[in-house]
């Protein structure tokens, strides 16, 4: 990982993006619980560089603004960090069901990367 964060991509919407609204809390209240689940709990400033992280390997993969990026994961922390990192190089998520009989259209109708 770098030393600085990534760059919140903001398409002139003046910060009110929810990655800036994720960065903007990590700073005032990093240490207070964003997700709470089964075998424990993410912080705000946890969040905020796992979002970091993916977006960083993101970008490592070619992915930029206004590609489609397919997420199909459990319901975890792990999946919306990962939608958040998505949006927060400009790119759009995809959720993807799995146990859903259309994931074949999905993935034919929709352009990934």
């Amino acid at each position: 990982m770098t030393s600085s964060p990534v760059t919140v991509f903001d398409p002139g919407f003046e910060g009110r993006t929810v990655g800036g609204l994720l960065r903007g809390q990590a700073a005032r209240h990093g240490d207070r619980p964003w997700a709470i689940f089964e075998d424990g709990q993410l912080t705000f400033g946890q969040a905020d560089r796992l979002v970091d992280v993916y977006a960083e390997s993101l970008i490592a993969l070619g992915i930029g603004q206004n590609d489609r990026v397919g997420v199909m994961l459990k319901n975890s922390p792990e999946f919306l960090a990962l939608a958040l990192a998505v949006g927060r190089i400009g790119a759009m998520a995809v959720a993807i069901v799995f146990a859903s009989a259309r994931v074949g259209a999905t993935l034919g109708i929709t352009a990934f990367r």
